[in-house]
């Protein structure tokens, strides 16, 4: 039961990594693309000073590559909840569960667009780390059955 947990949180946290890595290596080119693009739409003007679109670009790109930083790092928080679930079952696949559904409300109050993007994706997942959740607690209680269990027994032969 447990290994399944483990392993869901592992992959969450895996494919986190190397998605927000590949998006960290693309930051520059993307905000590149999306200055060109505003260009052509007008919304920055041909005469406006090159010094102001610069000071944007490289705002742009901190925030991108913070936001890209941090979602990495949250990839690897999964990777040690799964590698902690065997030692703290309930607490780790709780935390696996509250932390990616909250990274999807932060990411989509950032960008609404992103609740859309890979709706699929992000049930199918939200669905596996309830499933660990559920797995976790049937762990948790029948280690509690078989903890008490010879223990009542011996109160029961006592008396």
């Amino acid at each position: 039961e447990l290994s399944t947990a483990r392993n869901i949180l592992l992959a969450v946290g895996v494919l986190t990594i190397i998605l927000n890595v590949a998006f960290l290596s693309q930051v520059e080119e993307q905000v590149d693309t999306e200055i060109q693009n505003m260009r052509m739409r007008g919304d920055i003007a041909d005469n406006t000073d090159p010094a102001k679109v610069q000071e944007f670009r490289d705002q742009v790109v901190k925030i991108s590559k913070l936001i890209n930083g941090g979602a990495a790092a949250l990839g690897a928080v999964f990777v040690i909840l799964g590698l902690a679930v065997r030692s703290f079952p309930l607490p780790a696949t709780i935390l696996g569960l509250v932390l990616y559904i909250g990274s999807i409300a932060i990411f989509g109050v950032l960008n609404p667009a992103t609740l859309i993007k890979g709706i699929i994706f992000k049930i199918i997942v939200v669905v596996c780390l309830f499933k660990s959740v559920q797995s976790a607690v049937a762990h948790q209680k029948q280690q509690r059955e078989s903890d008490s269990g010879p223990v009542a027994m011996d109160t029961a032969l006592s008396q």
